[in-house]
């Protein structure tokens, strides 16, 4: 009967601690995933909670339950003492108190233990542009986009640093021939309004240093840019991004030219419609453009982006033929744009064999787009030529 008895005991007791360490797996395995899922982190026993306990602090942080998320963080700190984010949890909250003094030896700690945690890196970043330390504040903000954390606090960090004295010297410094991430930087640049100082600057880096650029993805956007008025910044860019045979057209040549690259800030763009074709060809005058349009309407064959000051200029082609210079004229159309991209003033002339005199306004027209548009049929255009009216 002692021996039943004793069976049955052991019995129980293996299952108990089966049952213990069934349970302890499971916490343990529970926190390891809110590393990666931050939603199970609420679901780990407090017991077990570590990793969980990142999640949870920010959370509370979030709410501005301060005194919440500096115990989840004294948790982490203590139950996994080697990452970095515990102590720049711990740092937020210091901060958070406005303990400043206190906050700077663990944030100096953090950024010795994790160059891969990101809040650490745009803590010691914010830090580092208060004080000018622009070297500091660009080797964080270049590790970033390196680990492809792009998201808001970085670029806006990031526009403060192209900003400051300094800033986008020492962010540029930093590049190396393998950032493939150059790209989509430049696009986020361009597109923000980055000053366009600070774009010349990272665009020497890149060539000097033969950074790859997809200059199919920059083209819009610098064209964009050249349309608010930055067309030398923007050629200078697109110049030394791109450098190839095809992206050296300065910024008050008219002529086509024959190109298989991408159209940059500078060169004539052939948009495609419908029952159009064109194709560049070479004229007695230089460079032409043949055009045939099937539809029985107006469309554009060649855009060209300028940055024309105020005044009156002189706009003729070298020769015409075809339909374009019998029964159905070219339009050319002007359209003015502000420094923010918004429409300006517009004009539409009849572009036949003599010559045309248009004038840039003073206001509203810092930048300018030109479209040559055909009507229904074929023919040739000529060379487009376009002086100030004080030169004739």
């Amino acid at each position: 009967m002692r021996r039943r008895a004793t069976s049955r005991v052991m019995r129980v007791v293996w299952a108990m601690a089966a049952m213990a360490t069934a349970v302890a797996a499971t916490g343990l395995q529970l926190d390891r995933e809110a590393r990666k899922n931050p939603a199970v982190a609420p679901w780990v026993p407090s017991a077990f909670q570590a990793y969980a306990a990142a999640p949870l602090a920010r959370e509370a942080y979030a709410r501005g339950e301060f005194e919440d998320g500096a115990a989840y963080a004294r948790t982490y700190v203590r139950r996994r003492p080697i990452p970095a984010e515990g102590l720049s949890l711990l740092t937020m909250n210091l901060l958070g108190e406005d303990k400043e003094r206190e906050a700077l030896p663990a944030l100096l700690l953090a950024s010795q233990r994790g160059w891969r945690d990101t809040y650490t890196q745009l803590l010691i970043t914010s830090s580092a542009e208060q004080v000018g330390e622009s070297e500091v504040a660009s080797q964080r903000l270049l590790a970033l986009w390196r680990l492809q954390h792009r998201e808001g606090p970085t670029q806006d960090l990031t526009a403060n640093l192209l900003s400051m004295p300094g800033g986008p010297q020492a962010f540029a410094n930093g590049l190396d021939k393998a950032d493939l991430w150059i790209t989509p930087f430049l696009t986020w640049a361009i597109t923000q309004n980055v000053p366009s100082t600070s774009l010349e600057t990272i665009a020497d880096a890149i060539a000097e240093k033969s950074v790859p650029v997809d200059c199919s993805l920059i083209s819009g956007p610098l064209r964009t840019m050249a349309r608010r008025g930055a067309g030398e910044a923007a050629q200078t860019v697109w110049s030394r991004s791109c450098p190839d045979d095809n992206a050296r057209a300065e910024v008050g040549e008219f002529a086509f030219r024959k190109s298989s690259a991408p159209p940059g800030p500078s060169d004539w763009a052939f948009p495609r419609h419908a029952g159009l074709t064109t194709s560049l060809v070479s004229g007695p005058a230089g460079i032409g453009l043949d055009y045939r349009n099937t539809e029985h309407m107006r469309v554009s064959v060649a855009q060209r982006i300028t940055a024309l000051k105020p005044g009156e200029y002189v706009l003729s082609l070298d020769y015409l033929s075809g339909d374009a210079m019998n029964k159905q004229p070219i339009v050319l159309k002007l359209t003015c744009y502000t420094q923010d991209g918004q429409n300006g003033p517009a004009a539409r002339l009849w572009m036949k064999d003599e010559a045309q005199v248009i004038r840039i306004p003073d206001e509203g027209c810092n930048g300018q787009e030109f479209a040559l548009l055909v009507a229904h049929g074929s023919g040739t255009i000529g060379q487009f030529n376009l002086e100030p009216a004080s030169a004739n």
